[in-house]
């Protein structure tokens, strides 16, 4: 009796390793007009400014994006912490979770030509994708050193 419950233990922490694994990259893309962009603002002014897409890629969708620092603030120490817990979503699933895969770049003037780190979401690619409403979430407002 012992047995299946065993093998469900182990496939449970199997699945709980492989959500924590970092997503598999597809390349790099050009930041353009064409990219969407997100804004977090810290109380103190800081923050930092996303450029991101949804592109195809060898047939799977990829989230492609970069990220800058925007304005100086004290709170800037946790942008590396921010990045990590934002996820794109549409409307109705999560597409990809931890951003930290895209590209870091100086300041917010340099994102518009820079190079976005490209990540396969899992899923497969349509058409409508390009068109699909995103958003990026985060579910965690407080951080801590």
């Amino acid at each position: 009796m012992t047995l299946p419950f065993r093998l469900g233990a182990g496939a449970l922490v199997a699945a709980a390793i492989a959500s924590c694994a970092p997503p598999e990259m597809m390349g790099t893309s050009t930041v353009d007009n064409d990219f969407r962009v997100n804004a977090r603002r810290w109380t103190d002014g800081g923050g930092l400014v996303i450029a991101y897409s949804l592109e195809e890629r060898a047939g799977q969708l990829a989230v492609c994006g970069a990220w800058a620092t925007r304005r100086s603030g004290a709170a800037n120490t946790y942008n590396d912490q921010l990045i990590r817990v934002l996820r794109v979503h549409t409307e109705e699933e999560r597409l990809i979770s931890d951003l930290a895969f895209m590209a870091q770049v100086d300041s917010v003037e340099a994102l518009a030509g820079a190079t976005a780190s490209c990540a396969n979401t899992g899923r497969a690619w349509s058409a409508a994708y390009a068109e699909t409403p995103t958003e990026i979430r985060s579910g965690q407002r407080v951080f801590s050193d």
